[in-house]
Parts: C-alpha cells; structure tokens; sequence
C-alpha cells in the first residue's frame, strides 16, 4: 500500500467561466484553520483593477500556439486588429460551458459556450491551465517551494459529471499537474466556499438583532447558492456533533451565471438594435473594440442595477463604431429611442428581462433545496441559511430578488467577499476536508454475470458456455449504491466477481449510471454507459479457477469516484484501469 502523500503547501484554482485565480497556504497537519495564511496574487498584467482573479481567455495564432492568457490575451485581441486578419489569431473566453456533452451525438459538445465556438473545448482548457500552472509555479518557487512539494486543488461546478470531472483531470495532467493519486484532488465549488464560510465565521443577525454562529453550530443546516460567470450550483449541509459537514439532498444546478444576463442583453438588445445578427457580425469583425466598450459599458451598469432599477441604462457608442453603422440602422435606431441615435438605450422593461432570464431560475432552483431541507429539520437549531456565493453574488438585483423570493423561510448571507469563498475555501478543502459525508449524484452499478432467470431474462443475454456449465445471465446491472445514498468519505463499497470462462485472461466492467429507476442490464435505454473497470489477469492464470476471483471496490463519498481491484484469494491489490472517459 502506497503511503499517503504529506505537502509542504496546498495550492488552489478556482478555473472559472469568467475568470480564474488561485490561493495557497503552508501545510501543516495539526494547524488551526483560521490561523492559515492564504497567499493569493492580485497583479495580473493589463487588469482594470487589482483582483485576485484574472479573465479566463487565450489568444492563439492560426497554429494553436498561446500567444497571451488573462486580460493580456482580451486587451491585445481588442488593439491588434491587423494581426487577426494578417496572422490567424483566435481569442477565446467563457469556454468552460463548452463542457458540456451531447450525448445524443457523441464527440461533441452542447452549445453552452458563451464567446467560443469550438466543438471540443479541451484543449483550450489544458493551454489556459497551464499557462495558470506556471505562473503559480513560479509564485512558489520564489518562496522556496517546488512543484513536487505541493498538493494541488482545481475547482468544479456540483453538477459535472464523472465524463466532465475526468476530462478536467486530463486536462490538467497534460497542463503539467502531477498525476499520483492525492496530489492532484478536485473540489465541488459549493462545498468550498461552505469551508470559506465555516473558517471565517460567518454570522447571521437575528430579528431581534444578536449575531448567531451558522456554519459551526451541531444541528444547523445550511444551503451554499454557488452563483459564478456561468453555472449556478447549489449544495445543502447540516453541522455534526464533532463539527463536520454532511450534505443534505439532492446536488442541483444549471447554467445560470452572470454572463448568460450579458448574453440576453447582446441578443435580445445589442443585436436588433444594430441591425441584426449579420450586420452585428460585421461589426464585431471591423470595429471589435466598438462592440467591447457597449459591452464593457454594460457590465458597469450591471453592478448597480437592483430590482426597483427604474431608469434607462444607456450604452454609449464610440464614435469609430458609429462611422461603421449604416445610415438606415442609424434612422431605425433613433427612431426606436425617441432620437437617441449615439447610444443604445436599455429601457428598465429590457433590463429586467435579461436580468430574470437568469434570476427566476436561480430563485427557483433555492426553493426545490429549501423543499427537501426544511423538510424535518429541527426548529431549535434557527433558520435555514442560504449562502450566497461567487462573482455573481455581487449583483445587488440577484440579492434583493432572492432575499424577497424565500421571505420569511431563510435568511440570505452573503459574505463580505463573495467572489473569493470558492477560491480561499479550496485552499482549506485541500488542507483539511471537512465534509464527512456526501449524498451520492446518482445511482450507480457495474455489469456483471448472474444466473439465468427463466421467464425474465432476455434469451440474447444467456451465456451458456460457462465453466462450471450454468447457464448465466450477462450484462446484469448490480447496483453499487443508491441515488441519495449518505456515502462516508473514505468509505468503500464492494462487489466480488468470479470469472465465467476459463480462459479469461482479462476482465472488462462497464461502469453505469441508471437515469431513473434501477435497470436490470446495463445496455438498457435508462442506464448510462460512464467508463469500465479492466484488471489484466493473466499473472493469475496459472491458479485454480475458484482462486482467480476478483473484489471490486469503489468510493463514492470523494468529489470523484475511486476504484480499486483486489485477489479475492489473497487479498492482493491488482494493478487495473479505471477510465471514465471512454463514454
């Protein structure tokens, strides 16, 4: 058994679909939380303003080469016009959404990118990760740290997959993260800021005005609205007797963030105001930094916008965007804006559209966790506390409209720096994690043989050519855990299988998912193929047949689920594969 891997320091990065940081703190076994020192870097080169996060976006050249990452990549695309035309240079931003997996069309990928329009966004996050991994390198080493005595930490929305958690792992495998087990982990973005929330207190004031602990009282349950630049997640806990997390329900979440309002104004506003989607093109083409100042212009306004906002937002267009407006977009635009032809005017009714398109949801989405929380919580142990976190948590319309969506059935907090809880709560996740259990996504089982069940079973699954001549059943889903399911961390489950030829030299497991209920094969239309489970058994082969059984174990209690193989004879761990990206 390998021995587990202790750190000098723990490194965090919160990959995000707008922009992305990172945080690290020395690592010490036995240190108290809330002494930890997270170093964190707010100097990004060509930032507006000093953040601890910079844009997520690449400029590439027509060969796939970076040529700029952050706000380099965004202010060198806007000035160097010349040079995407002459030289094939690309600029990309907000392709984390292209993650997203169409599975009815397999290899490629869903349309929920944002400014990007690439089939298969890995490659654009393995070149933005590493040039992210070298600048923390380099932040490390010039404080005498190395990359080998690091353990690293890359944040993911609750809702990923096992498809899109993998890929991710890949992806920062070959940006340079190691590839031992335990010193490249994963955390869910709600479960850390629940951490960010718990180190620093975070206090709650009661009607009657006195401050109360939330996120460290035995009994409290809480739900963490994790609201970033393009998902939504949501994540319940309750406190235990020795303080540790436990999540509650169901994980839930959408692509709901801030940069989906910044869509529907572009469409529903910017574009018909500017002549339609082709002209809108050409002018993205000919004056891009036009169309970057409306833009720039609205997501300045947006800071301030709340839900009794009753004036027009006015965008001004720059005189250089103007000369490239035909004469006839010019007369329709002023006439659609009582005369106002050198700005685009956003009426309060356009603002609040945008706006719900995106909040309604996420208002809903709090009412379904606050349903199956409150459910039969304990009233002695306070209202249920909605955590609102992440970039989009700033939005005083966000705020107010949640705060009067749940009313008296929870109290919203939002802390005092809601953009960096998932970022510094990761750096405590990869300290110390103090989630002790988590509710499994859903429910999970891997193919296996079984006895042949007259009258039930498909005659196209009987295997008769067995070893010990029974007839057998192939393809049956044994289910491994249950969607629901309070799964320990650390905790294993698992499954003994015996080989069924006796020339079997490997045994190859497929790895599934039931959409809803449980199936009984695996290749049945409800049940979803993840990955298989493969363990070479030819070093075993030279045993009696009874003595070439394997145990299958598997964790489901970690942010990504684990497999391990051992030799039911001796207890032998066995080298074998677990690939979760073959779906």
């Amino acid at each position: 058994m390998r021995s587990e891997f202790v750190p000098l320091v723990n490194a965090s990065f919160d990959f995000g679909t707008h922009a992305s940081g990172y945080g690290w703190c020395e690592h010490n076994v036995d240190d108290e939380p809330t002494l930890r020192k997270i170093r964190t870097f707010d100097q990004w080169p060509k930032q507006p303003v000093p953040s601890v996060k910079t844009l997520t976006a690449l400029l590439l050249d027509r060969d796939g080469e970076v040529i700029a990452w952050g706000h380099s990549a965004h202010q060198m695309w806007v000035e160097h016009r010349a040079d995407r035309r002459d030289k094939g240079w690309r600029y990309f931003h907000g392709f984390k959404m292209s993650l997203a997996r169409d599975d009815a069309e397999p290899g490629r990928y869903r349309s929920m990118a944002l400014d990007d329009r690439e089939d298969d966004p890995e490659e654009l996050i393995t070149k933005f990760l590493g040039c992210l991994f070298r600048h923390v390198l380099a932040d490390l080493q010039a404080s005498g740290y190395e990359e080998t005595d690091t353990r690293w930490c890359i944040t993911v929305p609750a809702i990923w997959n096992e498809h899109q958690k993998a890929i991710m792992r890949r992806c920062a495998q070959r940006a340079g993260f190691p590839h031992e087990d335990g010193r490249l982990i994963l955390a869910y973005e709600p479960e850390a800021a629940a951490q960010h929330a718990r180190v620093t207190n975070v206090m709650v004031t009661d009607a009657d005005g006195q401050s109360r602990e939330v996120f460290n009282v035995p009994g409290r349950r809480f739900i963490v609205c994790d609201c970033g630049g393009g998902t939504v997640d949501l994540t319940s806990y309750q406190i235990e007797p020795d303080r540790s997390m436990i999540e509650m329900g169901s994980v839930s979440g959408e692509a709901r963030g801030a940069k989906y309002v910044n869509k529907a104004i572009e469409e529903q506003v910017l574009v018909p105001r500017l002549g339609g989607l082709a002209l809108y093109a050409k002018l993205q083409e000919h004056c891009p930094e036009g169309i970057e100042d409306l833009l720039a212009a609205w997501e300045r306004a947006k800071l301030n916008i709340g839900v009794d906002h009753n004036r027009p937002v006015y965008l001004p267009i720059t005189m250089a965007l103007a000369k490239k407006i035909p004469p006839r977009v010019k007369r329709a635009l002023a006439a659609g804006q009582d005369g106002v032809d050198d700005a685009i005017v956003i009426t309060p009714a356009e603002v609040a559209t945008a706006f719900e398109s995106v909040v309604e949801r996420i208002c809903a989405l709090v009412s379904e966790q606050l349903r199956s929380l409150t459910a039969d919580a304990e009233l002695d142990h306070g209202p249920t506390v909605v955590l609102l976190v992440g970039g989009f948590a700033a939005s005083p319309y966000l705020r107010q409209r949640l705060i009067d969506h749940v009313g008296g059935e929870a109290v919203v907090l939002v802390p005092p720096d809601p953009q960096v809880a998932v970022l510094a709560g990761a750096v405590h996740f990869a300290c110390r994690p103090a989630t002790r259990a988590r509710r499994s996504r859903r429910t999970y089982g891997i193919s296996m043989c079984m006895d042949f069940e007259e009258g039930v079973d498909l005659e196209s699954k009987r295997d008769k050519d067995t070893a010990d001549g029974t007839d057998r059943c192939t393809d049956r889903f044994a289910v491994l855990v249950t969607k629901g399911d309070l799964v320990p961390n650390g905790s294993e489950v698992w499954i003994d299988g015996q080989p069924v030829h006796g020339d079997q030299t490997a045994i190859r497991v497929r790895f599934s998912a039931a959409r809803g209920a449980v199936p009984r094969y695996v290749d049945d239309p409800e049940c979803e193929y993840l990955g298989r489970v493969k363990v070479d058994r030819s070093p075993v082969m030279h045993l009696h047949l009874n003595d070439r059984g394997i145990r299958v174990y598997m964790k489901f209690g970690e942010t990504e689920v684990k497999s391990r193989v051992v030799l039911q004879a001796t207890g032998e761990e066995r080298e074998h594969s677990f690939d979760l990206l073959t779906s």
